[in-house]
């Protein structure tokens, strides 16, 4: 429908008032949708011309006639309403910008995208991506926030070596287990894990609460079934260092364990994959001496017994990398 005001179209039909007044000759229309939305002009002559009061409105270019004081005014400027243009989901535009930023990532870290290399421009990849270049400058941000590019301005956008990469990170990190690029960091992830891991050990005989202790036995209990499977005896011992660490009652070890967690699964999944029967015999009995030190308050016999088994998934996995 078009406005009999300023010869408009309207992009909302359902806004138009029923709001035209005539006095001296001279059409007073009030458009709501106009005034407080487009801002043209809510008033004309009767020739056609004379187009006064633009981007005014409704109220104020009423008042501006002399003679209609005595009139009423045919109708308040409505609020536009929220629902007519939608606003995009954050949420949508979050999952978007991860999808893209889980791509290119996964192709840096499988060398896809070897260390040098430039990335396409913004153009190139908005197109592969069919996302707006908004959402790929946002998800080049967070790549160099992570130490994965160099942004170089005016010169492009470069991969880094893993020497720049936020190893801390732990989306970062979650990736790298995702993508089974495990091995570029596997020595240095057991380097980590054997100093913390020992420590916390021996921090847990010292503050570990009686129901933690507990709790870590029920754990050792549920290793001992026979019923229990592969799957199931990796998701024990992945709860049972969790909890270890949590009895260490260290606020900083509880943060790098859980920031190391995704890693860490898949590091532990790769040597349960090749487990048999009679090592995950012994590993259970590693973890009930590691039990039966907390429980007895004898933290140098704890860590020594923790470094043992530790040592036993470093040879464990040595020998599936040859």
């Amino acid at each position: 429908m078009n406005c009999r005001t300023c010869s408009m179209k309207s992009a909302m039909p359902g806004l138009w008032p029923q709001a035209g007044t005539l006095r001296d000759g001279v059409i007073l229309t009030v458009v709501a949708c106009h005034a407080r939305v487009m801002g043209v002009c809510a008033r004309r002559g009767d020739n056609g011309n004379n187009v006064r009061g633009a981007a005014r409105g409704c109220r104020a270019a009423t008042a501006k006639r002399r003679d209609l004081s005595r009139l009423p005014i045919p109708l308040q400027c409505a609020p536009m309403d929220s629902t007519s243009v939608p606003a995009q989901p954050q949420k949508a535009k979050r999952r978007l910008y991860e999808a893209v930023f889980e791509t290119l990532a996964s192709e840096i870290l499988t060398n896809v995208l070897p260390p040098g290399s430039a990335l396409p421009v913004d153009m190139v990849l908005s197109q592969r991506f069919a996302v707006s270049r908004t959402v790929i400058r946002e998800t080049i941000q967070v790549l160099a926030s992570v130490g994965l590019v160099d942004v170089r301005h005016g010169a492009g956008t470069y991969v880094n070596d893993s020497q720049h990469w936020d190893l801390l990170d732990p989306h970062l990190l979650n990736l790298i287990g995702k993508t089974g690029t495990i091995g570029l960091l596997i020595d240095d992830l057991l380097d980590i894990r054997r100093m913390f891991e020992v420590e916390a050990t021996g921090l847990a005989a010292k503050r570990a609460t009686r129901q933690e202790v507990d709790e870590l036995q029920a754990l050792v209990d549920r290793m001992r079934d026979p019923a229990a499977t592969e799957q199931d005896h990796l998701d024990l011992n992945l709860e049972f260092h969790s909890l270890l660490v949590q009895a260490s009652h260290n606020r900083i070890l509880r943060g790098l364990r859980e920031q190391l967690r995704g890693v860490l699964s898949v590091m532990m999944n790769a040597r349960q994959s090749q487990a048999d029967a009679e090592m995950r015999i012994v590993s259970t009995a590693m973890h009930q001496m590691i039990v039966d030190s907390i429980r007895e308050r004898r933290p140098d016999r704890a860590r020594a017994v923790m470094l043992a088994h530790v040592q036993g998934a470093e040879r464990s996995l040595q020998q599936r990398e040859d």
